[in-house]
């Protein structure tokens, strides 16, 4: 057999099974890296459980009493950036209804903290007393305190005899809290004079029933407001110059106060003496001097 009958021969020094070197190498794009493994995650950690306090809403859905109640039990214990978030909704609502059962376990802690809260004309007009006030459960008749459920009725009558003053008032603290100070001392020195003869009169408002406290509770509530309330502008003052150190408390500048307020309704001097010593308690000293220029 013939080399033309089987075909060229290969070249000798060419293998069949030799490829270019070129074909054996396996590049990558230039512009693809070589891939990575993800970088190994921690497992999973178990769910920890929430304290109570989280389940208390932001928002205050319309709900009856008996909800209310149960939720004012979980507020008690809540943190107290909860809390102030909580005051802050119910004193936005026009009509609070039971919804305002959920501030009354935590006005001890409010009493602390302080949180700033909506000016309205019943909290200015009891700014200068706030500290006589005490649930109406915890209140008994001659108590030297003021039962909470009392200052609203009060505050509507002299609200609506005062009129077109009262207006002006409202429409002046619209938008502002009780954080300013300033505004409350300027306004309050006009209005707490005005609504002492008004609550001195002894006309019980239509709303007083609401409170089941009976008339003879307003006949003696309302004479000891009216009393306090003629004299808060000058115990504002009084405190004001002696905290300031500008004019130290006399003897002769309490006992004319003191005098004053038991002229006015005696019942009402024990409470005068408590709202002195909240915010003066310097003037400890004077009182027995005070009490011995009343009986002379």
């Amino acid at each position: 057999m013939t080399n033309e009958s089987i075909g060229t021969p290969l070249p000798a020094t060419q293998s069949r099974t030799q490829l270019p070197a070129t074909q054996l190498r396996t590049q990558l794009p230039a512009t693809q890296s070589p891939k990575r493994l993800p970088a190994p995650q921690p497992p999973p950690q178990p769910p920890t459980a929430q304290p109570s306090t989280a389940q208390i809403p932001t928002t205050l859905p319309p709900a009856g009493l008996p909800t209310i109640q149960a939720m004012a039990r979980t507020v008690r214990d809540a943190e107290d950036p909860r809390i102030i978030r909580i005051v802050a909704i119910v004193d936005a609502m026009i009509n609070r209804g039971p919804v305002d059962q959920l501030i009354v376990p935590i006005r001890p802690r409010l009493a602390t903290l302080r949180p700033p809260r909506p000016l309205r004309f019943a909290r200015l007009l009891f700014h200068p007393l706030e500290r006589l006030v005490v649930p109406a459960a915890r209140w008994r008749p001659g108590q030297k305190a003021l039962p909470r459920t009392a200052l609203r009725p009060m505050a509507d009558h002299v609200r609506l005899t005062m009129g077109p003053a009262a207006t002006a008032i409202e429409a002046e603290i619209a938008g502002h809290t009780t954080a300013e100070t300033a505004l409350i001392v300027r306004l309050g020195r006009s209005l707490w004079p005005a609504a002492a003869p008004i609550l001195a009169a002894g006309t019980m408002p239509a709303t007083w029933n609401t409170t089941a406290l009976g008339e003879p509770a307003y006949r003696a509530l309302a004479a000891a407001v009216a009393a306090l309330l003629a004299e808060a502008p000058a115990l504002d003052t009084l405190c004001s110059a002696s905290v300031a150190d500008l004019l130290p408390p006399t003897a002769e500048t309490v006992t004319s106060l003191l005098a004053r307020v038991a002229k006015s309704d005696r019942a009402a001097l024990p409470m005068m003496i408590t709202l002195l010593l909240d915010r003066l308690p310097e003037a400890a000293g004077l009182l027995p001097t005070a009490r011995e220029g009343q009986q002379a």
